[in-house]
């Protein structure tokens, strides 16, 4: 696992610990946070928060940018 997208539903308080032994058994990729618009998320693991409402190719851009595919 080289990037984890995640809603910001899936991360109330009780799921973080599940997350974070996710990360942890997976060498704690990077997390982009898919956050509600005008609201702070929570504090957490996350390299970037992209806000709604977005474009699927912003977020397909901030993902090939995370994670460059090989030439």
């Amino acid at each position: 696992m080289r990037l984890v997208v995640l809603d910001e539903a899936a991360v109330a308080a009780e799921e973080r610990r599940v997350l974070d032994l996710v990360l942890d058994e997976h060498g704690r990729p990077p997390v982009v946070l898919l956050a509600r618009p005008l609201h702070e998320p929570r504090v957490g693991p996350w390299e970037r928060v992209v806000r709604r409402p977005f474009a699927l190719g912003d977020l397909v851009a901030i993902v090939e940018e995370m994670v460059p595919l090989p030439a």
